[in-house]
């Protein structure tokens, strides 16, 4: 539910410092969430071996979030002295925290090869 909302707000708002905000505050809901559901189904895949297919289909999903996240972080961060930019950046230090309890890594990180990405961001992140 939380990543069809995201994703609409990603095809409906075009208004690039709007859809940040939005985009940051589902994420915000939405690692708590997948951090939740795969501690579940982890514990669940071993109490039954072989049953795993929900961990499996989340834990494709790591990357994904992982790219998203770290791009409309970097995004924000670059943009915050913009006045129009300032809803989305006062969000991002929130977001690095939730992300760090799902991934147990930081998205400022500079020992993270994903970090910095700014400058391969495309201006419309899927």
């Amino acid at each position: 539910m939380l990543e069809s909302a995201r994703k609409s707000v990603d095809r409906l708002i075009e208004y690039e410092p709007e859809r940040a905000q939005n985009t940051i505050t589902i994420l915000l809901s939405e690692l708590v969430v997948y951090s939740l559901l795969l501690k579940i189904f982890e514990a669940d895949a071993l109490d039954r071996p072989g049953y795993n297919a929900r961990a499996e289909r989340l834990r494709l999903r790591k990357d994904d979030y992982s790219a998203l996240a770290h791009a409309i972080y970097s995004r924000a961060s670059l943009k915050r002295g913009r006045n129009s930019w300032k809803e989305a950046a006062a969000l991002i230090g929130e977001l690095n925290h939730r992300y760090h309890d799902a991934f147990d890594k930081w998205l400022d990180d500079p020992a993270d090869s994903a970090f910095p990405v700014a400058s391969r961001i495309p201006e419309h992140v899927d």
